[in-house]
């Protein structure tokens, strides 16, 4: 994502932007992207290591 105003501020996803992205995903990916959406982590945080 682009920054807005250079200082660390990134920009907001709208529900409509969120809901074509998650739409092209796979089921798996779209689980964990769902999950960082919605609780503000980061995929290193709720990856788990195999």
């Amino acid at each position: 994502m682009p920054k807005r105003d250079r200082h660390d501020q990134a920009e907001i996803w709208s529900a409509d932007l969120f809901e074509q992205v998650v739409a092209e995903l796979s089921p798996k990916i779209r689980a964990l992207f769902s999950i960082c959406y919605y609780t503000g982590c980061r995929v290193s945080e709720i990856h788990t290591h195999q």
